[in-house]
């Protein structure tokens, strides 16, 4: 090619475009992969994150066997040698993301396998910069060791797929039937000492394997959000009651025993709420309309404690909030607050409708066990519900 750089720039994109196009496809699979993985940390599930490593390492080798990596660089070491580092870096990942999802039982088989090949990619890197050896001698061993390894990962594959029926292996040997080709291809080269670059049937192959595999790692990270989803939805039920969305009674006595085992904390407040005359309601107006003024008194509760970190239906007609950190001022401040918004709904319906108060704390009950704590709170809740139903009494005999 004659002319100035960008022309022969230009004249190397052009012959080389397509190769450049399918490995920057397979780079950014990888990329997108790992970006899942990361998002879905939680699972505990690494299946895309190592294929997504694999992708880009198998990217970096592709790139630098296409010799575009002139089109970037003038290292002569990163020209001449990257390729052959990338030979023994590459598996890594690969082997990592089989003892995740593809052959388990073999996790100590396949670490060995990635220790010896990360040993490998150092020594190839150590003896090129010393000068000691060439990256040619270096990676006839690092070929053979990876034939090596593919000869006995298919035995392993195949004695998982006919003596324990393993699914998994049979999807993955189906699958890189591409895989041994394109092996096949590349080291039938390297063997053979021609080395003019990479063959498409090698990219696409390659891509197409990769894609594949993702796809599996997608499907199984599917099933595992959903049974993750599903977990948290029925831990979820197992301690929210169902009527008003508040936490249940389970949930009082699981967070109860926290706080016992925990250091006493004076200020915690407990309070209580009673809804007043609901059977008169149930009896009188229907059970839909009781369980509406349930909702009701939840909701005010909810509004006013809003700063409450535990809010619980605890019985039939009982409610919970437990207040940490909080004084005497700031409680009156909720419970006022609290008292008018039951007032409010208490005009708009055909009964009377009222809720039942009562709090304590450690420190105002000079105790320093929570079930006694329980217990006083219960019954200043109760004394409130009887003057309540007083109150209602003498209003009933003015009117």
């Amino acid at each position: 090619v004659y002319g100035n750089g960008a022309d022969v720039m230009y004249s190397i994109l052009a012959e080389h475009y397509p190769e450049f196009f399918i490995i920057t496809l397979i780079a950014l699979v990888g990329i997108l992969m790992m970006l899942v993985s990361l998002i879905f940390h939680q699972l505990g599930d690494r299946t895309l994150l190592f294929l997504g490593l694999f992708a880009i390492a198998l990217s970096g080798w592709f790139f630098a066997e296409s010799r575009m990596i002139q089109f970037f660089t003038g290292n002569r070491f990163l020209i001449g040698g990257l390729a052959y580092m990338m030979i023994a870096l590459f598996p890594i990942p690969f082997f990592c993301y089989l003892r995740e999802s593809v052959i388990p039982k073999y996790k100590y088989l396949l670490r060995a396998f990635c220790v010896l090949f990360g040993i490998d990619f150092l020594a190839v890197t150590i003896l090129q910069l010393f000068g000691i050896t060439g990256f040619f001698i270096t990676a006839t061993v690092t070929n053979i060791m990876l034939a090596c390894c593919i000869v006995t990962l298919v035995v392993i594959l195949f004695i998982e797929i006919f003596r324990r029926d393993n699914k998994n292996a049979k999807r993955f040997l189906i699958y890189s039937g591409l895989l041994i080709i394109c092996a096949g291809i590349e080291l039938t080269k390297f063997f053979t000492q021609s080395f003019n670059g990479l063959s498409y049937a090698s990219l696409i192959g390659m891509l197409i394997f990769i894609i594949l595999l993702g796809i599996d790692g997608g499907i199984k990270l599917k099933g595992m959000v959903q049974k993750h989803s599903e977990a948290v939805f029925f831990e979820k039920m197992a301690y929210q009651d169902i009527l008003t969305g508040a936490n249940n009674r389970t949930a009082f006595e699981r967070d109860i025993e926290n706080l016992v085992e925990e250091s006493v904390d004076q200020n915690v407040r407990l309070v209580l709420f009673d809804v007043n005359d609901l059977k008169y309601i149930n009896d009188t107006f229907g059970h839909a309309e009781g369980d509406e003024a349930l909702r009701r008194a939840y909701l005010a509760m909810e509004q006013a404690f809003r700063h409450a970190e535990y809010c619980y239906r605890i019985g039939g007609d009982e409610f919970a909030v437990i207040l940490n950190g909080c004084d005497y001022a700031a409680y009156e401040e909720m419970r006022n607050e609290f008292i008018r918004l039951i007032r409010e709904e208490n005009r708009h319906l055909k009964y009377t409708f009222s809720v039942a108060v009562g709090s304590a704390t450690y420190e105002e009950a000079n105790i320093d066990d929570f079930r006694e704590l329980l217990k006083l709170t219960d019954q200043m809740m109760y004394l409130n519900k009887s003057k309540i139903k007083q109150e209602n009494t003498e209003q009933n005999d003015e009117s």
